[in-house]
């Protein structure tokens, strides 16, 4: 086809159709750097809860560690006053 072929309203068709798809083209850059904006965030959003996560778990288990402890000293003084009671008793039985 020549270009004397086309008509007036076959180049007004066609500068629409190019003007809409620059149109559709920058809508979809728009889209694509907002989805990449978004999957930075979520990412570093997980990052971050990894990270709040390990922190949780390693101050729990300090403080089931210290609470461990404190128990095992409850224990053993409760062992020393039940032995320094038996003793006591004795004392009274003896009197």
């Amino acid at each position: 086809m020549s270009e004397e072929s086309y008509s007036p309203t076959d180049l007004a068709l066609y500068q629409s159709l190019q003007s809409k798809s620059i149109e559709l083209s920058h809508q979809l850059a728009d889209h694509v750097v907002s989805i990449q904006q978004q999957m930075k965030n979520m990412s570093q959003s997980t990052a971050e809860a990894g990270k709040v996560y390990k922190l949780s778990v390693k101050n729990l288990s300090e403080e089931i560690d210290s609470s461990t402890k404190k128990s095992i000293e409850l224990i053993t003084h409760c062992d020393e006053l039940d032995k320094d009671l038996s003793q006591l008793h004795e004392l009274s039985r003896q009197m």
